[in-house]
């Protein structure tokens, strides 16, 4: 089902207008998700909505947020379902936080 989770998500995001959507299949790296999907909003209402809207849509498909850190006003909210580990970010934290160098750096270790 991982996979299909991320077509949701995915597609959820993109609807709303999600920006620089990156998906990342980690299930070889960590024994805790299988994908890492990465999403930046363009403001703290827009976050939060996203949160909702990704809530509704694994909802409709018999799924749950089994986790969620973070609020809006931090810039970052992380939600898991299906072992797939959401990162929704505002621009500056995300690229504060730097999980896309982290996870660019990783493919080329392993490359």
């Amino acid at each position: 089902m991982k996979k299909e989770t991320v077509d949701i998500i995915k597609d959820a995001l993109n609807e709303h207008k999600a920006e620089n959507i990156v998906i990342e299949n980690v299930e070889d790296r960590t024994p805790f998700d299988d994908y890492y999907l990465l999403a930046t909003a363009n403001n703290e209402r827009q976050l939060g909505a996203l949160v909702e809207i990704l809530e509704d849509e694994l909802e409709k498909e018999g799924l749950t947020i089994e986790r969620r850190e973070g609020e809006a006003a931090s810039g970052w909210i992380a939600l898991e379902s299906d072992r797939v580990l959401v990162h929704l970010f505002l621009a500056a934290k995300r690229e504060e936080v730097g999980l896309d160098d982290l996870l660019a750096r990783e493919a080329l270790r392993r490359a």
